[in-house]
Formats: structure tokens, sequence, C-alpha cells
């Protein structure tokens, strides 16, 4: 029981009782196309920009052959930064995290078609196995860092990607774990411990 006391005064230590996370859903989930601005903190100042893009080539030769690359990348705004691995639920994300501070790709395909036939898709990228999970962000505000997260999938062929929701927390230096929208109102997390929810919905356009 000591043991067990200790453990937890020592977790609790971690957090400041005034800290929040600050969640935000979309409803419904945004699926993006092209380019999509995220706002993390909902000051008005754009913090990342999650983007999709596609090049197209035409090879010279008696055969029709057409190859299409298609990019889901992020692109972090004024000094933040973010994970380019993706984040598995339940994940602590906090400075001890390699952050990713130039753009960079998730995921991108490249596309070979043969006279109008698809004949061979080719995947990279380090979200190749993954659809459903979270990129952690790193927010520098007047060189202070908070810490968040951004939940997305990406469709298996690159074409597209959603957003569903994201978070952070409202003090500096704070970790946070990678919830979901039901486990964040029923307060629950890896260490069934959460802090309180300030909680916002934008209705998706």
């Amino acid at each position: 029981m000591k043991t067990i006391f200790i453990f937890l005064t020592a977790l609790l230590l971690q957090y400041d009782i005034s800290a929040q996370v600050k969640y935000t859903l979309l409803t419904p989930p945004k699926n993006i196309i092209d380019s999509f601005v995220i706002d993390i903190n909902s000051d008005g100042i754009p913090d990342f920009i999650l983007k999709h893009t596609q090049k197209k080539e035409l090879a010279a030769g008696a055969e029709a052959v057409n190859f299409t690359d298609d990019y889901i990348s992020l692109v972090p705004l004024n000094f933040n930064a973010f994970t380019q691995l993706p984040l598995d639920f339940g994940s602590m994300i906090n400075k001890d995290q390699k952050w990713c501070t130039v753009p960079a790709d998730l995921l991108w395909t490249s596309h070979i078609m043969l006279r109008s036939k698809h004949v061979k898709i080719c995947k990279h990228g380090p979200w190749i196995r993954t659809a459903d999970n979270y990129i952690g962000v790193q927010l520098n505000l007047n060189g202070q860092f908070f810490y968040g997260w951004i939940r997305i999938e990406a469709a298996n062929n690159a074409t597209s990607v959603t957003i569903y929701d994201f978070a952070f927390t409202d003090k500096p230096m704070l970790g946070i774990f990678c919830n979901n929208a039901y486990s964040i109102r029923h307060c629950l997390s890896v260490m069934q411990f959460q802090l309180p929810v300030t909680e916002m919905t934008v209705t998706g356009k």
C-alpha cells in the first residue's frame, strides 16, 4: 500500500491541478482532399496544415504509361512541431518524443497505369501500415511548449485523409495521453487518470 501511495503521489505531482485538456471534436469528421488548416488552441493563429497533394507524369514511348503520386503530409507553422511516426491510443506525448519541425510526408503512394489499366501501387512512409492513429504535436507559444495530439485516418491509397479530433493541455511542459472522445468524456486513460476537460465541437464544412 505504501508503494502504491508513493507512486500515485508522484503521478499527481506531475500535474498542475489547475491544468485542463482542451478538446475539439469535428462533427462530422473532416475529409480532406486538398488541405486543411488546424488551429489546435483556437487562438486564431494556424498551427498546422494537413494536406493531400497529387503529381502526375506521362512516360513517353510506345506504351502509354502514367505515373500518379499521392502524398499526405503535415506542415508545422510558427515554430511548432509534430511526430512523424503514428502514435497508438494511450501513448504519452511529452518532451521526450522525436519532434519534426519541417514539412514531412506521412504516407505517399505511387500508382502506375498502363494503357488506363491500374497495374501497380507502391506505398511509402511511416503511416504505411496504419490508418486511424494519432499525431503528437508540440505548440511553441512564446517560447513555451504545450503538448497535444491530432487524430487522423489516412486513406489506404493516400488519396485523402480524414481528421476526427484534436486536443492539447493548457499548461506548458505537461504531457498528455492519446485519447478519443469516449475515453475523454468518461475520464479514462492508460493510468485511469485524466485532467479536467473543456470540450468544443466544431461543425465540419
